[in-house]
């Protein structure tokens, strides 16, 4: 790892690099990258989602945990917006971060741009970057 002095601090530029990551980085503690309201949730309990409430066709959907493990936004299930309402606090947006937590515990994925509407189930925690980081 490249260490070089900038402006009288230590910034590192780390040899492997994330696509469209250019600036070099900086030492933060891990709470102050998240958002001060809502920066890591839980999944709501199981009970939330039911296969039950599912429904065939609509433009909500639930995220799970093969998402961040395969780092992939194809979704199964469907759920109607009167569902998506009620559990708006387990909602995701594009840059927030989903890692599984359970049986393949500690994958994680960053929620690209385009995704559709949907809530996250019982199986993962988001982790959502406060709006002055720059991620």
């Amino acid at each position: 790892m490249l260490v070089m002095e900038m402006s009288n601090k230590k910034q590192q530029i780390p040899a492997i690099r994330f696509n469209g990551f250019t600036d070099a980085w900086e030492q933060r503690k891990f709470e102050e990258m998240l958002d001060k309201n809502d920066g890591v949730r839980r999944g709501p309990f199981g009970s939330a989602l039911k296969k039950e409430i599912f429904v065939k066709n609509s433009d909500y959907v639930v995220y799970e945990q093969q998402n961040a493990i395969y780092d992939n936004y194809k979704t199964r299930y469907n759920i109607t917006k009167e569902k998506f309402d009620e559990l708006h606090k387990f909602s995701l947006k594009e840059n927030d971060f989903i890692m599984s937590g359970a049986g393949t515990i500690g994958r994680i994925s960053r929620v690209p741009k385009g995704i559709k509407k949907g809530v996250f189930n019982q199986a993962l925690i988001r982790f959502r970057i406060n709006n002055e980081g720059k991620l």
